[in-house]
């Protein structure tokens, strides 16, 4: 009896954990939105992520890192919040940077302190910082990003969604996804995810068997799905014409592939291209990359 019950507690725990775990992509700590005002003005709004923390943040500083990064130093204050739920803004004259710009914040008390303990050096560091701080990923913990570990469509759709929202607001209306084609997403945590990535054309399904789709939101995004997704999503502009001789010829995919890497988005020197194989899984810090130099187009 007391085996049958220890071994149903461990079930519970391990459900919850799972559960838990499963939309870890939001971001933590203090994270920003853009929005263009006019021609060329970008209004950069910095706010907490968990909307239940009220201390005002105070942009220290601005320092362009290039004619298209920007860092943008901030520190906390303790003597509560201005009224408006602690959030800080700036604006930006893009007549001096090459657009898109790509932001990076970063505590002036904690400099060198990196988002994530597992991500100092690494070579995706500069992609993942990008992407939590405009909201898209997080890690899975407080300290870690676990950046070898792989992703499943599900988690991709959210990352992809708002990455889409970010750099275009107005896109991936609720009212576009009204439909649900898909029968095995009823009652998953990334059911309105997908559903605005498919009504926003960016994705579509397998035959479920019985004159239906499925999505397979739990399978792991291949690599030659993550460009798929991607270039339907960012229409990225190609900058050459390359041969690339690790990439597969005339599969479903081949021609997108290379639009990817044409498009510098993937290129020959990055570590995915070591070992290149479009059908296998891409982990989290590959995924960054990709969707951190899309945004950055």
């Amino acid at each position: 009896m007391k085996k049958h019950i220890c071994f149903a507690v461990l079930f519970i725990c391990a459900a919850v954990f799972t559960l838990a775990g499963a939309g870890d992509v939001f971001a933590h700590g203090v994270v920003y939105d853009q929005k263009l005002v006019g021609e060329n003005t970008l209004r950069v709004t910095l706010r907490w992520s968990d909307p239940g923390r009220k201390e005002t943040i105070l942009i220290t500083s601005m320092v362009p890192r290039s004619w298209k990064d920007i860092d943008i130093g901030y520190e906390v204050s303790n003597g509560g919040s201005d009224g408006n739920n602690g959030s800080n803004t700036r604006d930006i004259n893009l007549n001096m940077f090459l657009r898109p710009v790509c932001i990076r914040l970063f505590d002036v008390n904690n400099y060198e302190k990196p988002i994530f303990k597992d991500i100092g050096g690494h070579y995706a560091e500069s992609s993942i910082h990008h992407l939590h701080d405009a909201g898209i990923v997080n890690g899975k913990s407080d300290e870690l990003f676990k950046p070898k570990d792989t992703v499943t469509r599900a988690e991709f759709m959210a990352m992809l969604v708002r990455a889409v929202k970010f750099a275009d607001p107005g896109r991936l209306s609720k009212d576009g996804a009204a439909r649900d084609d898909f029968k095995d997403i009823s009652r998953h945590w990334a059911r309105d995810y997908i559903l605005a990535a498919l009504g926003g054309g960016l994705v579509s399904g397998f035959d479920d068997g019985h004159g239906g789709k499925a999505f397979r939101p739990d399978n792991p995004v291949t690599v030659a799905e993550a460009c798929t997704f991607i270039s339907r999503a960012f229409n990225p502009r190609e900058s050459r014409n390359g041969l690339y001789e690790k990439l597969k010829q005339d599969k479903w995919y081949s021609g997108t592939v290379k639009r990817i890497f044409d498009a510098e988005i993937l290129n020959t020197k990055d570590e995915i291209y070591w070992n290149f194989n479009e059908e296998a899984p891409i982990n989290r810090a590959d995924c960054c990359v990709m969707l951190s130099r899309a945004l950055s187009k």
